[in-house]
């Protein structure tokens, strides 16, 4: 009988297969820890609709005339010692080079919103030890993200990738547990080697933009809620990339990541754009964040007409793709045009089930016109589809507190509930639920007294950017030219 304490046992259950691998978590993994069993029922498929394609196969003119403009991952036949020395990056070697060395890190959905970029910082060490003691819920743990560390540490000797995979460009170091990675997002090309451990890979191509959007949904939630309920031909392309093995990202295709076990990757994007269509989105949304920042009257109408002109280009470009049609329904808000603004959420609502940031929206400006009722219906339809988002927990909560006060108390506890309880977002609910005196409801949120503008501005606070963004969905906006 092996001494659990000594050993352990693998078992990868697949449609066709049962295979077990016995031996030390150090021998096999590095020291980063495997799935758990559960993690590994939640996450694992044996569904691979992106090509595998082993490098002795793969020769720089085949990956010039066939793939660079398609998604693949490289396999090698002894697996990541082909192309990285993989001894440097365990677990004990990077804390013994690099414990107090300080990363960046955040929230799956914040790094997106931010760029690709992690919005706190923590020492190696005190990630690991944050990681392996965490009483977390899978999904919600912060993923170390880093985009400085990699050309500052001796690693980029280790790696040799090979001769058609660019060797320069935007390095990010990836460390996460498993339920950990990125929401939906897209860039330039990349290519994205696992060191250690294993990720689930969902794309789309830029004609489809991913259904509900790219800010409402973890990955975890977007593969609870979203995935089970798409029709075949909605489903995205999606493969798990394991240990050793390098996904290549094209420009411009949506993706979303899910680590499945401790997982250690490192990766490189282009600073290069390589497609008209992927500088006619920089150039939009440029124009579309100096029109939202400058306090110039006269050139913010003209940065919103040059973003309107070159969104609506794109769209007639992909039809389908509605990243495009929410910057044009966002600029439509923005400039207080309210039936425009209503009728591009109605088409995003009505041809995509799980737009619940939409849906969201709407009821923003039903209870900006005082229809409460149809606000709180809009707020609940949409926890109906996404129980467990923090971001409309809280608006429901926010609801509650302006208008039925004494109903609000139990809607700020099941926030709390699914909030990072380490969070300042986590600690200002505890301040409201501390000094709030839930007393009689308030008939309108006109009746809120002027005493209360501490706790109003708590309020304010949970109130994040990017809780007013209009994600994109899955629609097409007929007549929008006339309109706009």
């Amino acid at each position: 009988m092996v001494d659990l304490g000594v050993k352990f046992l693998i078992v990868l259950i697949t449609a066709e297969n049962i295979f077990r691998i016995d031996g030390t978590e150090e021998e096999v993994n590095g020291g980063w820890k495997l799935a758990s069993l559960d993690d590994s029922m939640r996450f694992y498929t044996n569904v691979c609709t992106i090509p595998k394609i082993s490098i002795q196969e793969m020769t720089k003119e085949r990956f010039e005339t066939s793939f660079r403009d398609k998604p693949f991952i490289l396999t090698f036949p002894n697996g990541a010692d082909d192309w990285v020395k993989s001894e440097h990056w365990t677990v004990q070697s990077l804390s013994r080079e690099y414990q107090e060395w300080k990363f960046t890190a955040g929230k799956s959905i914040d790094i997106v919103y931010n760029g690709g970029k992690g919005d706190f910082k923590r020492t190696f060490k005190e990630y690991v030890a944050e990681m392996r003691n965490t009483t977390i819920q899978s999904g919600d743990f912060t993923y170390l993200f880093d985009r400085n560390f990699y050309y500052n540490s001796s690693l980029p000797s280790t790696v040799r990738v090979p001769e058609f995979l660019f060797e320069e460009g935007d390095p990010i170091l990836f460390v996460g547990p498993s339920g950990t990675g990125a929401t939906w997002h897209k860039h330039m090309p990349a290519w994205n080697g696992v060191v250690f451990g294993q990720k689930r890979w969902f794309l789309y191509p830029i004609e489809k933009t991913p259904p509900g959007g790219l800010y409402a949904y973890t990955p975890t939630a977007w593969l609870a809620h979203v995935y089970p309920k798409l029709e075949p031909y909605a489903k995205p392309l999606e493969c798990i990339q394991n240990s050793g093995e390098i996904f290549y990202v094209p420009e411009s295709y949506y993706h979303a990541i899910l680590n499945i076990g401790e997982t250690v990757a490192i990766s490189l994007q282009s600073k290069n754009i390589t497609t008209n269509t992927e500088s006619e989105f920089y150039s939009a949304m440029a124009d579309h964040y100096e029109a939202s920042t400058n306090d110039d009257l006269n050139k913010v109408e003209a940065f919103y007409n040059a973003a309107v002109r070159k969104y609506m280009d794109l769209h007639f470009l992909y039809p389908e793709n509605t990243e495009v049609l929410a910057h044009i329904s966002e600029i439509a808000c923005d400039r207080g045009y309210q039936r425009r603004c209503e009728r591009v959420l109605d088409l995003i609502i009505q041809l995509d089930p799980f737009a619940v940031e939409s849906i969201k929206l709407r009821s923003r400006i039903y209870y900006d016109t005082q229809k409460y009722e149809l606000c709180e219906q809009e707020v609940l339809r949409a926890l109906a589809i996404h129980p467990q988002s923090k971001t409309l927990l809280r608006e429901h909560a926010n609801f509650l507190w302006n208008v039925r006060k004494t109903e609000s108390k139990e809607a700020y506890k099941k926030l709390l509930g699914v909030l990072d309880p380490v969070t300042d977002e986590a600690e200002q609910v505890r301040e409201i639920l501390r000094i709030t005196d839930f007393g009689p409801e308030l008939s309108s949120p006109s009746e809120i007294d002027a005493d209360e503008e501490s706790r109003i501005a708590i309020l304010e606070d949970l109130d994040t950017d990017h809780d007013m963004e209009i994600p994109p969905t899955t629609t097409t906006f007929p007549g929008i030219k006339e309109e706009l």
